[in-house]
C-alpha cells in the first residue's frame, strides 16, 4: 500500500495599496473663487491569502503620513472664513479628508471727500492793471465716498448743505470810479466751480483849467473874439487858426494842441495887418506919416493943403477897428488931362480953404463976444 501525503501550500502574499485624499473646496467669491485644492498620500500593506481557505490576513499599513497646512488664497475685497487648513496626519485606515473655505465680500471703504470753492474779486483799471489787492474768500463742502472692496467702484453721497459768499463792496479808490458798486451775494454748492469777478475802475473826471485861444495883432490888440475851451484833466484839446479879414497869420504862441491840466492855458495867434490898397492900385502904409510908394504921408486925422500936380489932396485916412479898411482918396487927374479942369479944381480947393478960415474966424469972434 502506498500513502500519499499532501502538504498545504503557502499562502499567497500580495501587496495592497490605498490612497487617502485631501480636498479643500473654496466658495463665495464668484468668478474670483479659487479652484479646489487637492492632495493625496499612498499607503501599502501585505495581504496573505490562505491557499486552502482563501482567508486573507492583512499586514500593517505603511507608516503614517501628513498633509501640509494649506493657506487660504487672498482675494481682493474678500475675507476667508478660514485663514488656512492646518496640517493633517493620516494613515492607511484614514478616510479621505474634505474641507470647505467660504469667502465673504468685504464691506465698502467709506471715506470723506472735501472740496473748497473759492471766490476772487479783482480790481483793475481799463488797461487791466491791478489797482488794489484782490478780495478772496472760500467755503468748504464734504461728502461720503463709498469704494467697493472688490471692483473699486466709488459711490458718492450728497454734498453738505449749500453755502453763500457775502456781498462784497467795491473799495473806494481815490481818483477812480468803480464799474460795479458791489459783487452781490453768491450761493454755491459742492458742484459749483470757483467764482471769479473783475471790477473795472475808470478815472474820475477832474475839471481842468480853461484853454483860451486869443487872436491879436503884433501889438497885442485883439482882432477877433477869444475862443474858450473847457474839459477834464488829461482830455485832449485843439485850437484853430482863424482867417481874419485884413490880416495875415504870423505865428502861434503856446501849444495849439495838447491836454487840459489843472491850470488855465492860453494859446495866442498873432497876425500882421495887411497894407491898405488905394484906388490907383498902390498901397497905403498902416503907419501914418511914414512915406512910401503910393501912400498918404500926412496925419490921417488932419486935412492936407499940399498939392499934387496942382491939385490939393483933401482926403483923410480912416481905420476900422479889427479890420484893415482901405483908405478912400480922390482919384488924381491923369497925365494929359485938360489944364482947365485942374485949375478949376485948384480954385475950388482955395475957396474951400478960405471958407473954412472964415468960419473959424467967426467962431472965435463969437466966443470972445460971449
Amino acid at each position: 500500500a502506498f500513502t500519499v501525503t499532501y502538504t498545504k501550500n503557502a499562502p499567497t502574499i500580495t501587496p495592497e495599496q490605498k490612497t487617502v485624499n485631501e480636498t479643500i473646496h473654496y466658495q463665495g467669491a464668484g468668478n474670483q473663487t479659487p479652484a479646489d485644492h487637492a492632495a493625496s498620500v499612498e499607503f501599502t500593506r501585505q495581504v496573505s491569502t490562505d491557499a486552502v481557505t482563501g482567508e486573507k490576513t492583512y499586514g500593517s499599513w505603511s507608516a503614517a503620513q501628513s498633509f501640509d497646512a494649506v493657506k487660504s488664497p487672498e482675494l481682493k475685497g474678500y475675507t476667508a472664513d478660514k485663514a488656512q487648513i492646518d496640517k493633517q496626519t493620516v494613515n492607511g485606515d484614514s478616510t479621505d479628508l474634505a474641507f470647505t473655505v467660504t469667502y465673504t465680500k468685504n464691506a465698502p471703504t467709506v471715506t470723506t471727500e472735501k472740496k473748497t470753492i473759492n471766490e476772487t474779486v479783482s480790481y483793475v483799471d481799463q488797461n487791466g492793471h491791478e489797482l488794489a489787492q484782490p478780495h478772496t474768500a472760500s467755503v468748504d463742502f464734504t461728502r461720503q465716498v463709498s469704494t467697493d472692496a472688490v471692483t473699486g467702484e466709488k459711490t458718492y453721497g450728497p454734498w453738505s448743505a449749500a453755502q453763500s459768499f457775502d456781498a462784497v463792496t467795491s473799495p473806494e479808490l481815490k481818483g477812480y470810479t468803480a464799474g460795479k458798486a458791489q459783487i452781490d451775494k453768491q450761493t454755491v454748492n459742492g458742484d459749483s466751480k470757483d467764482l471769479e469777478f473783475t471790477v473795472t475802475y475808470t478815472k474820475t473826471p477832474v475839471a481842468g483849467g480853461n484853454v483860451t485861444a486869443k487872436y491879436v495883432d503884433e501889438n497885442g490888440n485883439p482882432i477877433a473874439d477869444d475862443v474858450i475851451a473847457s474839459g477834464n484833466v488829461v482830455d485832449p484839446y485843439s485850437t484853430t487858426q482863424k482867417d481874419v479879414p485884413g490880416y495875415t497869420f504870423k505865428e502861434v504862441q503856446g501849444n495849439p494842441t495838447g491836454s487840459f491840466t489843472d491850470q488855465d492855458q492860453t494859446v495866442t495867434y498873432v497876425y500882421t495887418k495887411n497894407p491898405a490898397t488905394d484906388n490907383n492900385g498902390g498901397t497905403e502904409s498902416n503907419q501914418p506919416g511914414k512915406p512910401g510908394n503910393g501912400t498918404d504921408t500926412r496925419n490921417p486925422s488932419q486935412p492936407s493943403n499940399a498939392t499934387n500936380n496942382g491939385v490939393i489932396n483933401t482926403s483923410t485916412s480912416t481905420e476900422s477897428k479889427g479890420n484893415n479898411a482901405a483908405v478912400n482918396s480922390p482919384e488924381l487927374p491923369q497925365t494929359g488931362e485938360n489944364n482947365s479942369q485942374s485949375q478949376t479944381m485948384s480954385f475950388i480947393g482955395i475957396l474951400l480953404a478960405m471958407f473954412g478960415s472964415l468960419l473959424g474966424f467967426l467962431a472965435i469972434k463969437k466966443r470972445r463976444n460971449d
